[in-house]
């Protein structure tokens, strides 16, 4: 008797197996359809379960949402930087699908954590920081300058502005060192002295001003047209037709089929028209179809998302108000005080507030 409820338990175990067994023969035999569709069940819920494990692993509950080790963070973060100066060597902007592919290999979880320490790589080593543009065609210069003015004012606007902005997931490179420390490095005088000189007692040492040496720098007379261009829309308003631009610039004796003379070019000089093309394509302008029914001109030219981002309205009405001081013998308080009046007249003639970059 002791025994007795052992041995009834097996027996209606192995009772219950049997009756199991012959339930999946026949599930198999008479309902191999019905037993296919309840494996496809499984499967998906198999399925449903590793995306469930997976997104709880992004929340910090698996490997994924660890922060990186510091030799891995260091390898993609310096990934980044070479893959950043290379890219704004070319004039390129970056996009993060390419940091994506390139750079994280498809760890997408990771971008922010490389891009913060890639920036202040960048920051700390090359006085530079990777900035977002906007998308092509959205806000420009002209509407962010009426939002300004009306967040002035009343405060609502400016935030319409920033919430209907959207960024283009395209990056570029920006100094990030102070205006001040650059305009005294321009004001700085540098001796230089000619190192392959055969005599060493012969004075060949010379002297110009500035710490960059901008007669061996490369773009030189690219930067002069489009510091030109910019001032010229920025004074019309923040567009210019392509009738009134070459109408002025052949003021200056610039066609669009008149070869420039840029060292490194030769045999092959590009023309105006072409350095105009080159200046779009690296986000410098746009060029839209003209919207004015009442204009001749098929193309009207604007501020493209680089020049905003890069170099800044202030920057350029700076440099159209230097222009005019230079034709006129002033200094002192009336320099400054001609200079304001200038800089204001530019701000009423672009329509609105300066957008700095």
């Amino acid at each position: 008797m002791a025994r007795s409820a052992p041995f009834n338990s097996q027996a209606q175990g192995s009772q219950a197996r049997r009756q199991k067994k012959g339930e999946a023969v026949r599930g198999h035999v008479g309902a191999n359809g019905r037993r296919r569709g309840n494996e496809d069940s499984d499967e998906d819920e198999d399925e449903d379960e590793d995306m469930e494990d997976g997104a709880e692993a992004g929340r910090g509950g698996g490997n994924c949402g660890k922060e990186l080790e510091r030799d891995e963070l260091n390898r993609l973060t310096a990934s980044l930087v070479r893959l950043a100066l290379f890219t704004e060597y070319k004039r390129h902007a970056l996009r993060r699908d390419d940091i994506n592919k390139k750079v994280l290999a498809g760890r997408t979880r990771a971008f922010n954590q490389v891009l913060a320490s890639a920036q202040k790589h960048l920051s700390r080593t090359f006085g530079m920081e990777l900035i977002e543009l906007r998308t092509k065609g959205s806000a420009g210069g002209a509407k962010k300058g009426a939002r300004k003015r009306k967040a002035a004012e009343g405060g609502e606007e400016e935030e319409e502005g920033k919430k209907g902005g959207g960024g283009s997931r395209s990056y570029i490179l920006r100094s990030v060192i102070d205006p001040d420390v650059q305009a005294r490095a321009a004001e700085l005088e540098i001796i230089e002295s000619d190192d392959d000189a055969e005599d060493d007692d012969a004075d060949l040492s010379r002297s110009r001003k500035g710490l960059i040496n901008w007669a061996k720098g490369d773009g030189r007379e690219l930067l002069g047209i489009l510091h030109t261009v910019l001032g010229l829309i920025l004074v019309s308003g923040r567009v210019l037709s392509d009738d009134a631009l070459f109408s002025y610039l052949k003021k200056l004796s610039l066609l669009p089929s008149t070869p420039l003379l840029i060292p490194g070019a030769i045999p092959h000089r590009p023309t105006l028209e072409s350095q105009l093309s080159t200046l779009v394509r690296c986000g410098y302008l746009e060029k839209h179809k003209s919207t004015n029914p009442a204009s001749t001109a098929q193309f009207e030219y604007r501020w493209g998302p680089r020049a905003e981002r890069e170099i800044g309205e202030g920057q350029v009405a700076g440099f159209v108000a230097d222009v005019y001081l230079a034709r006129e013998e002033m200094s002192g308080r009336a320099k400054k005080e001609r200079e304001a009046k200038i800089m204001n007249d530019i701000g009423r003639a672009a329509g609105g507030d300066f957008v700095e970059a």
